[in-house]
């Protein structure tokens, strides 16, 4: 199956920490000369000169700013940003936008290119040359998928460098994930039998939900699922997981976004997926009744900053500022001191797609990418764009 892209990806670059779109400046610097383009004119900056353009710059008279190194192999690094603590370089040019928001920062780069920093930053690099072409793999589908859909079009974009799409050079490309691109350079997995791109979305751990020889839509099949470990990743921190909460906690976190619930009674799962995750919830409470829908809403309404989790081998980890993943049941224990509610469940993510650290433990026990990826996904063509 061969699907034609010719297509420079084109992302918006946010702010230190990924909190905004809109910047007060741009500061960067080059390892070779660099021009910066406004109106008809052109600018040369010497290597090593640092640059810093505001929203009043002069350059803007004349709109879009653009600024390119003139060596191939010339990076600039973002002085302005910082990406786990520290100032990361680029390939590509960046072209600004001047807006009554501020600064907005766009990089230009051909998509290989951009997947090497996209691969380096959403998978540990130790997994193994195989789940990193797996991931590569997926990274390009899901970019060429939000090319095709334009989803930053507002902000003329395709994508943002964040999680909100896929995290892009947070940590610097690697010779490893350089490999990994190049190794399945263009490969896209499509629906079987079709030209239409796979959703290819991904996640940390999954909590082994695809050993399961059955439905686990009903809640008494998903309860005795998650009383076993098996599976590649059943020795992973998150495969399981409990996070206890006082009742009098509860009420008050709940009470953050729903207060006329009261006091909280009892939570009642009322809808699963095939594959065990929670789709609905009901909490009822002594002022009234509210239903949760979607797992993600779910689960960032139950607000677990300072609470201990207890992870898969029994450590107490308490960075957690949401449930770790959909997959969970929830009971209320009544003890002398106090109620309280246990959730209990497994996998750190939304569930869908590529499980990483699955990939990761495949590889170790010698899978190729390809058989990773239709372990995931299913019954999938993997062809090439070119």
């Amino acid at each position: 199956m061969i699907f034609r892209f010719c297509h420079l990806p084109i992302k918006i670059i946010k702010t230190s920490e990924f909190t905004d779109v809109y910047h007060d400046r741009f500061e960067a610097v080059c390892n070779s000369d660099m021009i910066i383009c406004y109106g008809k004119k052109q600018k040369l900056i010497k290597s090593g000169k640092k640059i810093s353009i505001t929203t009043s710059s002069n350059y803007f008279k004349k709109g879009q700013v653009i600024i390119c190194p003139i060596d191939e192999y010339g990076r600039i690094t973002l002085l302005s940003v910082k990406r786990q603590g520290e100032s990361r370089d680029y390939r590509g040019v960046f072209k600004l936008n001047s807006t009554r928001e501020g600064l907005l920062v766009v990089n230009e780069l051909p998509i290989e290119e951009y997947l090497y920093a996209v691969v380096s930053s959403e998978i540990p690099q130790s997994f193994g040359k195989e789940a990193l072409s797996a991931q590569a793999v997926c990274a390009r589908t899901y970019a060429y998928a939000h090319i095709l859909k334009s989803a930053c079009k507002k902000y003329g974009a395709d994508v943002d460098d964040s999680v909100s799409y896929q995290v892009y050079n947070n940590f610097p490309e690697t010779d490893v994930s350089v490999s990994a691109v190049d190794k399945t350079k263009g490969m896209v997995m499509y629906k079987s039998g079709s030209d239409t791109l796979v959703d290819a979305y991904f996640y940390s751990t999954s909590c082994g939900m695809r050993e399961s020889k059955k439905s686990l839509a009903k809640e008494n099949d998903f309860r005795a699922f998650l009383k076993t470990k098996r599976g590649c990743e059943k020795d992973f921190s998150l495969f399981r997981w409990r996070v206890e909460i006082g009742a009098d906690d509860l009420s008050d976190i709940v009470a953050g976004t729903y207060p006329s619930v009261g006091r909280v009674l009892n939570i009642t799962v009322k809808d699963r997926r095939e594959d065990g995750r929670v789709e609905r919830i009901e909490i009822k409470g002594s002022d009234g009744n509210v239903t949760l829908q979607d797992q993600y809403n779910i689960r960032m309404l139950f607000d677990i900053t300072g609470c201990e989790l207890t992870d898969n081998s029994g450590n107490k980890l308490n960075t957690m500022k949401s449930l770790p993943s959909g997959y969970f049941q929830i009971d209320k224990v009544s003890e002398g001191n106090g109620d309280y509610f246990v959730f209990y469940g497994g996998g750190y993510g939304h569930g869908d797609g590529l499980s990483q650290n699955g990939a990761g433990a495949l590889a170790e026990k010698g899978k190729k990418y390809t058989d990773i990826l239709k372990y995931y996904y299913g019954n999938v063509d993997i062809g090439s764009t070119y």
